[in-house]
């Protein structure tokens, strides 16, 4: 069997195993499987064939801008290699055409002096700035689809770990942080500290814990997933999802279950996590 016909079976498989999309709570069939994290993430798009999802074409398409914008700024190092640099310049070019007003916002501090105010404002928080530094605008058109891809990450893991779609009323807790947040701060280590379980993406000795690694706790039994997941250096997201309701004053803190699609419109998403 060729491998084009191999991954039609394995999709074929899945979707008969779990008709429902894993994204929208099971709202709409599933029609094809979705790589977590996505292809768009690693060198040349070529990925370690681990972590697939039975998705609807709605989820599939509706959150292939927040797939761009996550490859795009996992990309954003002090020293990019070769390889960062040529994917960065495609994923540019297929994020301007698909999302011009992203792009607009993200350079809009492309000027001399707007970046020299960055830059202070950068180092008043703490935060490092080596020389040739570029500094990006990360506001409110990008933030929901960073949003998105949280909720996406934490949904599809859930799936992958406990075997089933996460559907009301289960609830997400999600954060991120980039590399500046991580400069000033570092990242989330109590929260890191208990999770016991390391992952990465492997297909046999090809391992890409230096692209994407996460750590782990999961209880099937009592329907739980914790993770902090390491995209390339610059980028750390942290997740619980759980299928059991919470208690209302802990709720607060949480997001119910929803449609992966209608998240960038939704006014909760519209706010950093």
């Amino acid at each position: 069997m060729g491998e084009a016909a191999a991954r039609k079976s394995a999709t074929a498989q899945l979707i008969a195993k779990f008709p429902t999309c894993a994204f929208c709570c099971g709202l709409r069939p599933s029609s094809t499987r979705e790589h977590i994290p996505p292809t768009a993430l690693f060198d040349n798009g070529q990925r370690p064939r681990d972590i697939v999802i039975p998705a609807c074409d709605d989820c599939n398409r509706g959150s292939s801008t927040a797939d761009l914008v996550i490859a795009l700024m996992s990309r954003w190092s002090i020293n990019p290699t070769g390889h960062e640099d040529l994917d960065h310049t495609h994923l540019s070019r297929r994020l301007s055409k698909q999302a011009p007003e992203i792009i607009t916002e993200l350079t809009r501090f492309d000027g001399g002096v707007q970046q020299k105010k960055a830059r202070r404002h950068l180092e008043s928080q703490g935060v490092t700035v080596p020389p040739g530094f570029k500094a990006v605008s990360i506001g409110p058109k990008t933030i929901p689809y960073i949003n998105q891809f949280c909720y996406k990450l934490s949904a599809g893991l859930y799936f992958h770990h406990i075997n089933e779609i996460l559907k009301t009323p289960g609830q997400i807790w999600i954060r991120w942080q980039t590399k500046e947040d991580l400069s000033a701060s570092g990242p989330m280590h109590e929260f890191i500290s208990i999770l016991p379980e390391y992952n990465s993406l492997s297909q046999g000795k090809w391992k890409t814990n230096e692209i994407f690694e996460y750590k782990l706790y999961a209880e099937k039994e009592k329907l739980i997933v914790a993770f902090a997941a390491r995209l390339r250096s610059a980028l750390y997201i942290y997740g619980i999802a759980t299928g059991l309701p919470l208690s209302r004053d802990t709720s607060k803190r949480w997001v119910d279950a929803i449609d992966l699609n209608s998240i960038p419109t939704t006014e909760r998403f519209s706010r950093r996590f």
